[in-house]
């Protein structure tokens, strides 16, 4: 009941088990959604003397450096809502993993969505939410990605088909990079970069098969281990509902598929890259009139 108490007063959540939530359990086990709070100990789970020991190290020095710098210094690569396209539905408040955006009054007997730029991580998965394009990131519009599938499939530098890959910029950026590093995967599969897969449209997936992709892979981190929480879920759902899509107007599915990873497995995005290249090459080329 006292931790259900604080975590009201505080605005961070708890989890199943009535523990105080991590903002990610692997790379930033003592901190929460909100900068400048932060939680260790037994506070989160049930911890052994070293490992409770070595969180409070982790959060005092944090702490420590907050005090010493009297400022928390925010990233300010956030979303914004062009209230004129707003129509107060309610689907980003409701999927914005850090209660970042609320509905507010608009004047005219209306609520529009207002983001926190304190609380928005920039993730997108409220720009890949919206169904009529209302709100985007301050860093990567969702004009700017169709700019770039267009850039990266003008360039023809090998008689393969392309198949273009999208990438989050944590789980899959990683493992992606160490494949380029140590390993090799098919020069005909292009990659870009996003925030999260949860900011990629059906949109973008379409946009890039009438930009010439035979394929289109979409990489992002665990459903379970997703850094923005929901965004490798977000993701998934519409990669089946494109693929929906591509079947009722007789384009094969299986030309769009979506791969999870966690960072060290480059080996798999390698895997991944020449499975659907030589996927691709079965099912021959595509033409979309």
């Amino acid at each position: 009941d006292g931790s259900e108490e604080l975590a009201k007063i505080l605005g961070i959540e708890l989890d199943k088990d009535g523990f105080f939530k991590e903002y990610n359990s692997k790379l930033r086990p003592t901190e929460t959604k909100i900068r400048g709070i932060l939680i260790c100990g037994g506070a989160t789970f049930p911890k052994d003397v070293p490992t409770a020991s070595l969180h409070a190290h982790s959060a005092a020095i944090k702490a420590a450096k907050f005090l010493n710098e009297g400022k928390i210094v925010k990233d300010l690569k956030v979303a914004y809502v062009n209230e004129e396209y707003c129509g107060d539905c309610e689907c980003c408040p409701v999927t914005c993993p850090y209660g970042a955006i609320s509905l507010v009054p608009s004047g005219n007997g209306h609520f529009v969505a207002r983001v926190s730029p304190l609380k928005c991580e920039g993730c997108g998965i409220c720009v890949g939410t919206c169904p009529v394009g209302a709100i985007e990131l301050n860093h990567l519009t969702s004009k700017q990605i169709s700019a770039q599938i267009k850039a990266l499939l003008s360039v023809n530098e090998t008689p393969k088909p392309k198949v273009l890959a999208i990438y989050c910029s944590e789980c899959g950026g990683t493992a992606l990079d160490s494949a380029g590093m140590t390993m090799s995967y098919p020069a005909n599969v292009r990659a870009l970069k996003v925030p999260c897969t949860g900011v990629i449209r059906a949109q973008h997936i379409l946009e890039a098969f009438k930009a010439g992709a035979q394929g289109v892979m979409i990489v992002g981190c665990k459903p379970e281990g997703c850094h923005y929480e929901a965004g490798s879920q977000m993701a998934k759902k519409k990669v089946e509902l494109t693929k929906a899509l591509l079947a009722a107007y007789g384009i094969e599915p299986d030309r769009l598929e979506m791969f999870n990873l966690i960072y060290i497995e480059g080996d798999k995005f390698a895997e991944a890259a020449r499975m659907m290249s030589e996927r691709i090459e079965k099912l021959g080329p595509l033409v979309i009139a």
